[in-house]
């Protein structure tokens, strides 16, 4: 077991030094039959129509302390950014059949309507902070361009987005209304 360890974290280039509280800590807890019975026990029962009565509580039960705990925003947002590359790149490793049945399983229970629901409210949202929209745009471009998808982070009637509809093979996906990948599902007008 401690070669399976070894082996796992030099390829990656990720030996003991490089670990941080979080992955020590998981480490621990994973040794724990209990915790793994109570966090699949807490993963089958999250409940997403729970979810926005969280965001709210959160949010006006004690502003001050949510405003507090946004400010480690960035923080949280390169952490899984972080996370989500190394995720990507862990399933990279898998067989690609495996890796197609086990995300075709997934995707079976993902809510659509939701998510283009919030794709939609996140719009709303970068509209009316278009001065911070701009400054991500500048700042990101070359996250959107990997994605092919520049300037589908909301509207702007000024600048025109920085990847041209035809640069992705897609005509008319990055329009006027910011684009949403293929199918535009997030928000035709």
């Amino acid at each position: 077991m401690e070669e399976t360890a070894t082996l796992k974290n030099g390829a990656r280039g990720q030996g003991p030094e490089k670990q941080g509280m979080g992955e020590r800590v998981l480490r621990e807890l994973l040794k724990s039959p209990k915790f793994k019975a109570e966090l699949r026990l807490l993963a089958s029962g999250i409940d997403p129509a729970g979810a926005a009565g969280l965001v709210r509580t959160f949010l006006w039960d004690d502003v001050e302390t949510f405003m507090g705990t946004t400010s480690a925003a960035p923080a949280m947002v390169n952490y899984l950014v972080q996370v989500a590359r190394e995720l990507v790149a862990q399933l990279n490793t898998f067989p690609p059949a495996i890796l197609i049945a086990f995300l075709a399983q997934l995707v079976k229970e993902v809510d659509f309507k939701a998510m283009e629901e919030t794709v939609g409210e996140l719009r709303l949202l970068l509209e009316r902070l278009t001065p911070v929209v701009e400054g991500l745009r500048e700042a990101s471009s070359g996250v959107a361009d990997a994605l092919g998808a520049a300037g589908a982070a909301g509207k702007s009637d000024k600048g025109a987005p920085k990847a041209k509809a035809g640069d992705t093979g897609k005509s008319g996906a990055a329009g006027k209304s910011g684009g949403a990948g293929k199918s535009g599902a997030a928000g035709g007008e």
